[in-house]
């Protein structure tokens, strides 16, 4: 079992690779997430503040 540290990096490495136009199946072999499928375009989900 991975340390939660190992886990961390492994994600942000993924959604830096994401976010720089990777493709995903690509993005997630090197960032050693094998066989993951991913089901549409990423999204990010940000609390919207009222002005």
């Amino acid at each position: 079992m991975e340390s939660p540290a190992d886990a961390e990096l492994r994600a942000d490495t993924l959604g830096v690779l994401l976010r720089s136009g990777v493709e995903a199946n690509q993005a997630a072999e090197v960032a050693g997430y094998s066989g993951l499928r991913f089901t549409g375009d990423p999204v990010a989900l940000r609390e919207t503040v009222q002005p």
